[in-house]
């Protein structure tokens, strides 16, 4: 039976709930605990047309910074369903569709995290710091692509777990949540941009560093596997110091790598066929 992922719209936190007015005025009140219960209890109906408001306006805000080429999500994956707990999701808004999408995200502020709908909000951002997450949006589009999954929801994606491997490290890591290998990608570029931006790496003479976690760039490499459990386990295996890339040293860069990978290292980020012990790599 395909699984449920039921979708809930956000729900503001203690702090915007606090802006309410009626909230304001029973807090004001010198009442008994039991008595403002009582009041609160009485005023659910109020409170509740007040989050439906709050979330609209989250919403607008957020459907506003989409780009203008977004398109709602597929609902009708195979194997599972995304429902609401008011109406089918393929009736939402279509703006809100657009945001259940698992390649879209958004930033808070610049050096923020990346936040999806609706799991990562519950405060109304701050409309000159939000932005649409460009680059982890793009990266998620072609992970999607490769996994045969275009324009699926974050929420599917999230059900999934931890399940993801990435198919362009030479050691295989464990496996991640959809989270998890979207910020891997992103992570492995910022670290590629900051060895290349060092003033020895500049200046070396025929030193060869490609950037292997390039999303646009075919290789024989999937960007991105699905791995069941006995899969997972089995990428375990126990801490090693690792063997010390030489190529990489000789510019500046710490680079160490399981003896069972080396040798991949020096031929998919350097292109050295045939490296050898001591020249390019050491212990």
């Amino acid at each position: 039976m395909p699984k449920k992922n039921i979708l809930h719209r956000p729900f503001p936190s203690l702090y915007e709930a606090q802006k309410w007015p009626e909230y304001k005025f029973l807090i004001e009140e010198d009442i008994p605990g039991s008595e403002m219960k009582l009041k609160l209890s009485e005023k659910q109906d109020a409170f509740g047309e007040f989050v439906q408001k709050w979330a609209t306006q989250l919403e607008e805000m957020l459907t506003q910074r989409l780009p203008d080429h977004s398109l709602p999500p597929d609902f009708n994956v195979p194997g599972s369903s995304l429902t609401t707990n008011a109406q089918p999701a393929n009736t939402l808004f279509a703006g809100i569709q657009m945001l259940l999408r698992a390649d879209v995200a958004f930033k808070l502020n610049e050096y923020g995290p990346s936040c999806f709908y609706p799991d990562d909000f519950s405060e109304l951002p701050v409309p000159s710091q939000l932005s649409y997450d460009v680059e982890l949006s793009n990266i998620a589009t072609d992970l999607l692509q490769t996994l045969g999954k275009p324009g699926v929801t974050y929420l599917e994606m999230k059900s999934l777990g931890c399940c993801f491997q990435c198919g362009r490290c030479n050691e295989h890591r464990g496996p991640m949540n959809w989270r998890g290998i979207i910020q891997h990608y992103v992570a492995q570029k910022s670290i590629w941009l900051s060895h290349t931006s060092k003033s020895s790496v500049r200046s070396a003479q025929d030193f060869v560093y490609l950037f292997t976690h390039d999303t646009k760039v075919e290789s024989g490499k999937p960007l991105v596997r699905i791995v069941n459990g006995s899969d997972a386990s089995a990428l375990n295996h126990a801490y090693t110091h690792g063997l010390l890339c030489l190529v990489c040293s000789n510019v500046g860069i710490y680079e160490r790598c399981p003896e069972a990978y080396i040798n991949d290292h020096l031929r998919d980020v350097h292109l050295i066929e045939e490296p050898e012990k001591g020249k390019h790599y050491s212990s």
